[in-house]
């Protein structure tokens, strides 16, 4: 199986072409190439099959085997991909279908191993309904909401980039051990039928934010495109953010654009690897 490696702000995935639509076949895919000790190690993998000339199927499975609905970082590594192979026959924007809908990629720049692009990462859902997030009460936003955990609460954001995020906003980040115990508990927390991703935020200014990620069946990750996103529109809410913000993550800066209702991921994705993989029968 022909297989390629690529990052965006230390957010790795797998790039895989014409895989045939089998769940099971690729959740054992999925679980056997992401493995960093026995495959080539990945926070998730990305099925591709083109559709048309500019338009791709975008299936995106974590590296515990379960699938989401989308991730920023994953399509501007998938753009990335299709700019890189395609780079002859592909024009400047780029059609992913996702399980949260059509989503274009922009094609900024192309270098030698490199691609700057611009996600359109869709407007942000915030009903109850849509996230989707269920306490017996309806919710139309829900900001500031005081979530119970370990006998703590936490005032939290919630809201969907078609896929769940759950923001928590802090003066001070929590150590490495109490961030992996906090993400892991709102991750898997009862009122969340599809889990949900954390994003643990600091405010800086009005135009710059620091964020630690916690990933629905990935855990702690260096950056995520969906969760900076779902970042950015939380502080909003809350009039804390203004339409262009800088966000500090791990492994750098992404830089997001709120316009017109719409939210806009710029970022950079390096091509690490081509090669083939060897998947066992046993």
């Amino acid at each position: 199986m022909i297989i390629d490696k690529l990052q965006a702000s230390g957010n790795d995935f797998i790039i895989v072409e014409n895989i045939e639509d089998n769940n099971l076949k690729r959740k054992d895919i999925a679980l056997k190439v992401c493995d960093r000790h026995f495959g080539v190690g990945a926070d998730g993998i990305v099925f591709l099959n083109r559709i048309e000339r500019n338009k791709f199927d975008f299936r995106i499975w974590n590296n515990n085997g379960t699938e989401a609905e989308i991730s920023g970082n994953g399509l501007i590594n998938a753009g990335a991909f299709v700019a890189l192979k395609y780079r002859e026959d592909i024009d400047d924007t780029v059609f992913f279908l996702t399980k949260a809908g059509e989503r274009d990629v922009k094609i900024l720049d192309v270098g030698k191993h490199s691609v700057k692009l611009k996600v359109d990462m869709g407007k942000p859902l915030f009903s109850s309904e849509e996230i989707p997030f269920y306490d017996g009460t309806s919710y139309q936003k829900i900001v500031d909401y005081p979530l119970n955990i370990n006998k703590r609460v936490y005032n939290v954001t919630i809201l969907s980039m078609g896929n769940p995020h759950t923001i928590v906003f802090l003066d001070s980040f929590p150590s490495s051990f109490e961030l992996q115990q906090i993400g892991r508990e709102i991750e898997s927390h009862a009122f969340f039928p599809n889990r949900t991703n954390v994003e643990f935020v600091k405010i800086i200014d009005r135009n710059n934010i620091e964020v630690l990620f916690w990933e629905r069946g990935v855990g702690e990750t260096l950056s995520s495109g969906s969760g900076s996103s779902a970042a950015v529109i939380a502080g909003r809410l809350k009039g804390a953010l203004d339409e262009n913000v800088s966000v500090k993550t791990k492994a750098g800066e992404i830089t997001i654009e709120c316009i017109d209702e719409k939210v806009y991921l710029n970022g950079v994705s390096q091509h690490i690897l081509n090669g083939e993989f060897f998947i066992s029968e046993d």
